[in-house]
């Protein structure tokens, strides 16, 4: 009896662990969010390259989900979690001490890897510790923190950031990360898969990283070196030869990272693709919607989280509410009608300006969060019920695979979309500038060609310092004209000259900025617009989702 007791004390400890690995998985994800303009802010950088913070994490998660998987059944889930979870704690480490972004991001890319095992293996592991009659209740609880983590990530990064400094949502890992390893080395069993494939497919790993990473390196800097030049032309013909010998090559072996076959399963195949055209709701409001806030509605990162809350609150809603009318209604008319509320989120997120209020930004991602989450539960639900039992595993895997595959592609589209609109609206606010300067009637021409000659080299990342630049150049001319001028009457009136320019150049300035914003707010709504077509294609698939069943189980 006293044995029995024992054993139940470690089983719930070592639960414990487990769930914490879960939840910072889930919470690191939504707190480095929330941290993407402050961390482009600390760096002086561009959305272009600190969106790579994201970008990398998802495309090293990607390309190592299935080899962690498959080591943990050859070597030990419990050995290879922990090694991972050193690796975390790690790259958590450097993330947070970086001195330059591109260190940042190679902590991401570390961190990437950590974390595939992270959210693959400690599911298993937390199963396995408890009789079959208690795993629904285990994966309850799972997905109930898994939720927790994702709901209080904007509002807890946003209070950090707000407090002290992004960095710190870095830091937040590693105690945590302590505790999860002290109890699942002394509390968890070790676990293996006796009858699984014990070899990996590492060439087709490195081919499927080089394919995404060259992708997304091409859609991003597309802009930048131009989408018919030779070095994007050349990544995109690289990409697109790695994707068909990745293709050939899982064909053809015997322990392929994706099995193929399973896609010749309509019910498999519809479900899944379905869910990644929906991720593109995920990519706008938990990504560029930071971007938004603090760039057009200059709300602090304590504001922005505590708003994009209510998206993680209509997404948890949204789950629970999906699973009763699954019972009454086809999926795919419970998928139909999410799709709608996710358009209708969408139609009104594109008319939001730097005026709108923050309740109405509220209802729009509560809105949001009620139309993607419905769907995702049931469609990976529905796209493993007619996969044989033999391969649930590689599907499971290959599921999992595809909505990431999604998210990572889905978000350098966007983020190549919103900077090609910003260059736009960068240069047509310079344009306006220019034109107010040449055909002002305050300024003298000298005046005018030496503002002109300031505004030349005018870009995103050196505006904020343009009145100041030019007020020196003009201070300067001014002392000059002054020094040489004997007369008093001259120089009050040089004086008095320099400083109706003054006036003038802050009145300016502030119109302009004005109409900066604006038009940077018409470059997202215009990018926001793209996503009718991913959720539009998501309304065609709709019908093929399980067309003639409903679903009888709770």
């Amino acid at each position: 009896m006293l044995e029995a007791i024992i054993d139940n004390k470690k089983n719930y400890l070592g639960l414990v662990g487990l769930l914490l690995v879960g939840f910072i998985g889930n919470l690191d994800i939504s707190v480095v969010n929330i941290a993407l303009p402050s961390i482009e802010k600390y760096f002086n950088s561009d959305l272009n390259t600190v969106m790579w913070v994201t970008l990398i994490f998802a495309l090293v998660s990607t390309s190592t989900l299935i080899p962690i998987c498959k080591l943990g059944d050859m070597f030990g889930r419990k050995k290879v979690l922990l090694i991972c979870l050193i690796i975390f704690s790690i790259a958590s480490i450097i993330c947070a001490v970086s001195s330059s972004l591109n260190i940042l991001i190679l902590g991401r890319g570390l961190q990437a890897l950590g974390a595939s095992a992270l959210m693959t293996i400690s599911i298993p592991l937390a199963l396995e510790i408890f009789p079959k009659e208690k795993r629904n209740l285990i994966a309850g609880i799972w997905g109930a923190i898994c939720a927790l983590a994702i709901a209080v990530g904007p509002s807890l990064g946003g209070y950090i950031i707000q407090c002290s400094s992004w960095k710190y949502i870095f830091f937040i890992n590693i105690p945590i990360c302590l505790i999860s390893f002290i109890l699942i080395f002394s509390f968890i069993e070790e676990s293996f898969n006796q009858n699984g494939n014990k070899s990996i497919d590492f060439i087709g790993t490195i081919i499927l990283a080089v394919a995404l990473s060259t992708l997304t390196y091409s859609l991003i800097e597309g802009n930048n070196y131009g989408f018919t030049s030779k070095r994007i032309l050349a990544l995109f013909i690289l990409s697109a030869i790695c994707f068909i010998g990745f293709t050939l090559l899982e064909k053809a072996i015997s322990n392929p990272i994706i099995d193929f076959s399973l896609f010749k399963i309509r019910s498999f195949s519809i479900p899944s693709c379905t869910i990644g055209f929906i991720t593109i709701i995920s990519v706008i409001f938990t990504n560029f919607i930071n971007f938004f806030f603090n760039g057009i509605s200059n709300y602090t990162a304590s504001e922005s989280g505590n708003i994009i809350f209510f998206y993680a609150l209509g997404l948890m809603i949204s789950s629970i509410i999906a699973g009763k009318l699954t019972t009454k209604f086809k999926t795919s008319t419970v998928v139909f009608f999410s799709v709608i509320i996710c358009i209708i989120s969408i139609f009104l997120v594109i008319h939001v300006t730097s005026n709108t209020t923050k309740l109405s930004f509220i209802i729009i991602l509560f809105i949001a969060g009620l139309g993607s989450g419905a769907p995702s539960g049931q469609l990976v639900a529905y796209a493993l019920s007619d996969v044989p039992n033999e391969k649930s595993g590689l599907a499971s895997g290959l599921n999992n695979i595809i909505a990431k595959l999604f998210l990572l592609v889905l978000t350098a589209i966007m983020t190549c979309s919103l900077t090609y609109r910003e260059n736009i609206a960068f240069n047509n606010t310079k344009k306006y500038l220019i034109s107010n300067v040449s055909s002002s009637q305050v300024l003298d021409k000298k005046t005018k060609d030496i503002i002109e000659s300031n505004l030349t080299p005018l870009n995103k990342n050196n505006f904020n310092l343009i009145q100041k630049n030019i007020t020196l150049k003009l201070k300067k001319d001014a002392q000059t004209t002054i020094k040489n001028s004997s007369d008093i009457k001259t120089r009050e009136a040089l004086l008095q000259k320099a400083s109706h320019i003054n006036n003038y150049l802050t009145k300016t300035i502030k119109t302009t900025k004005v109409e900066l914003k604006k038009n940077y707010s018409n470059a997202y709504t215009a990018t926001f617009k793209l996503s009718f077509i991913f959720l539009g294609i998501s309304i065609l698939f709709c019908p093929f989702v399980n067309p003639n069943r409903k679903r009888t189980e709770a």
